[in-house]
């Protein structure tokens, strides 16, 4: 890229000298990074300019696909530029994935592949796998170094990775069909704040469809919109405890007895159980929002000028160690 073309950003860290780093070792002009990866015309200079401060999952995996440069990095800006199986083919080897299992190994390329997809449980590697959770544990505790096929096939499918390389390190980690949002049949549910669910209304998105930086994954049929939220607080005990997770589809329209997400005037989430109490004198529908713990008070709708955000599909609950 000659030197009139090189990218100029306000920015000397986060996206934009991102973004400028991939242009500038691949020496291609932001028009030609487009074409190339198969960006939207304008997005790049969107990116330098600092006026888009956020990248889409699809747009990283573009990049990463063209490019080679790792889109965990390009999203978040943490870990390696390249990974170890997408680094050129003139460039040296790492000599190992993750400084905390023995290099090269299984459980390390496992841990790799679940960090890069945003897979944070390991009870999920265990369901995608059909084995159990203490299977899982042996795996990077090193206690079970024998895989079978069908197990790798299953896990391989599930994080989008190559059989060969997971199982044995051999080939590149990614084919070229490994770039999709998700596997078949799996859906990937971003976790967002509750600030961004209480921006949320039937015009406003706070964030990419899709999008986030960590995700639960679930076989169910949702609409794009639906996201997933992490517990906070203890208005909810004991049913549900503070840091279990929720998934939550806007499109379901909530019944008498179902647990919903509301935000109020405020732009405040809250997390609920639904309580319709009919019609108020204005013809508009009112309910109260209603904590199962006692010690909390119950909101009513015409008071916080409350409205419901989303409907409860699915509650997760992970282990706390002490």
């Amino acid at each position: 890229m000659r030197e009139a073309e090189r990218p100029v950003t306000r920015a000397h860290d986060g996206l934009a000298a991102r973004i400028a780093a991939v242009l500038t070792a691949e020496e291609v002009s932001p028009d030609q990074f487009e074409a190339e990866a198969g960006l939207a015309a304008g997005a790049t200079v969107a990116w330098l300019s600092g006026e888009a401060t956020d990248i889409a999952h699809d747009q990283a995996a573009r990049i990463q696909e063209r490019y080679r440069f790792n889109m965990f990095w390009l999203i978040t800006g943490r870990g390696k530029q390249r990974i170890p199986s997408l680094s050129p083919q003139h460039a040296k080897p790492s000599p190992k994935f993750l400084n905390a299992y023995p290099p090269e190994s299984f459980p390390a390329r496992l841990k790799f592949a679940m960090d890069l997809r945003g897979v944070r449980q390991q009870g999920d590697v265990a369901q995608a796998s059909g084995v159990t959770a203490a299977a899982v544990r042996l795996w990077f505790n090193g206690g079970e170094t024998k895989i079978e096929a069908d197990q790798i096939a299953a896990l391989s499918k599930f994080l989008r990775v190559e059989p060969d390389w997971l199982r044995a390190g051999i080939g590149p980690m990614e084919g070229a069909a490994n770039v999709r949002l998700a596997a078949v049949g799996t859906r990937r549910i971003p976790l967002i704040s509750s600030v961004q669910a209480g921006l949320m209304n039937e015009t406003v998105t706070p964030f990419p469809p899709g999008a986030g930086f960590e995700y639960l994954l679930t076989d169910l049929e949702l609409s794009d919109g639906a996201f997933a939220l992490e517990i906070d607080g203890r208005s909810m005990e004991p049913e549900f405890r503070e840091g279990d997770r929720i998934i939550v589809d806007p499109v379901i329209s909530p019944i008498p007895g179902d647990y919903v997400v509301a935000t109020n005037v405020r732009s405040e989430a809250t997390f609920k159980k639904y309580r319709p109490r009919g019609l108020g004198p204005d013809g508009m529908e009112v309910f109260d929002l209603v904590p199962l713990n006692p010690d909390f008070p119950t909101i009513r709708s015409e008071q916080e000028r409350a409205r419901i955000v989303g409907v409860m599909i699915e509650h997760r609950r992970y282990r706390q160690r002490k």
